[in-house]
């Protein structure tokens, strides 16, 4: 039994706030990448959180303008002990309820860049001395994935996340092309975080919010005013998904469990998953 509070690192997304009845402060964290805004816990709650809203205050960065680098490394400087991630989605899958905390089994990103086109990596630098290459096995930490089933609000819903580049929307055959890869839901700005997260040794784990259908037939979309409700409904869950966190009691501390990082330098260990 893990008797010690767990430092829980939070990427929320859009139409996300801090929630008022959390006890949190502002800091700004400077990184190598740039400054994060961060919000962390003052109570004296069993757990410790520290939470990034990803398009920054009152959403002013569109999803081409994250600093993705910048807000990893800000959460491994607080010294989180694992990610979890939120993201409101439009869902692929018609099988897949709306309106329902949706946690995702793996990633879809193929490309490995980040919005500016970079290589998604935290090694930017010749001869840093973590650096090395991700063997991923899984693109979310399954211990983490358990835990979040037994604490996330029923009903909930499965599948696999796709990332598309915004800050423009998917064209139909866009859609096609990911509905017939067994894609289940789409956003703009959840991929690049399970790579860093894993370059930084953190268990990671992403929950998605459906708050559309994204189907590839316009006449099975959604409407807009199915979208504002149900954009409306993930602002009254998220407190409550954000005070279960807080609470939560961690039966045992959390590892690296999503594949392998193997390290060039001869003298520092490598982080392997655990058995």
């Amino acid at each position: 039994m893990n008797s010690d509070p767990m430092k829980v690192g939070i990427i929320l997304g859009s139409n996300s706030d801090i929630p008022p009845q959390l006890d949190l402060s502002e800091v700004i964290l400077e990184t190598d990448f740039g400054p994060v805004p961060l919000w962390e816990s003052r109570g004296a709650g069993p757990n410790t959180l520290a939470i990034i809203l990803r398009h920054g205050a009152g959403h002013a960065l569109l999803p081409h303008l994250v600093n993705h680098r910048a807000n990893i490394r800000a959460l491994q400087q607080w010294g989180v002990e694992c990610i979890v991630s939120f993201s409101v989605v439009g869902v692929l899958d018609p099988k897949l309820p709306l309106a329902t905390p949706l946690i995702f089994e793996d990633v879809f990103f193929p490309s490995n860049q980040l919005p500016d086109g970079s290589t998604c990596t935290l090694f930017t630098q010749p001869n840093d001395p973590n650096r090395g290459h991700l063997l991923v096995s899984q693109a979310c930490s399954p211990r983490l994935r358990q835990h979040l089933i037994q604490l996330l609000p029923d009903p909930l819903a499965y599948g696999i996340y796709g990332h598309v580049f915004g800050p423009r929307f998917s064209t139909q055959i866009e859609l096609v092309y990911l509905t017939q890869l067994g894609i289940s839901a789409i956003s703009q700005t959840s991929g690049p975080e399970f790579v860093l997260a894993g370059e930084a040794g953190l268990p990671y784990a992403l929950v998605g919010f459906g708050v559309d259908y994204a189907s590839p037939d316009p006449s099975t979309r959604s409407s807009v005013g199915e979208l504002n409700a149900n954009l409306k409904q993930w602002a009254q869950t998220l407190p409550l998904i954000l005070t279960r966190l807080y609470e939560y009691a961690w039966p045992q501390a959390l590892e690296f469990d999503q594949g392998y990082f193997y390290r060039i330098a001869a003298d520092l260990p490598s982080r392997q998953s655990s058995p």
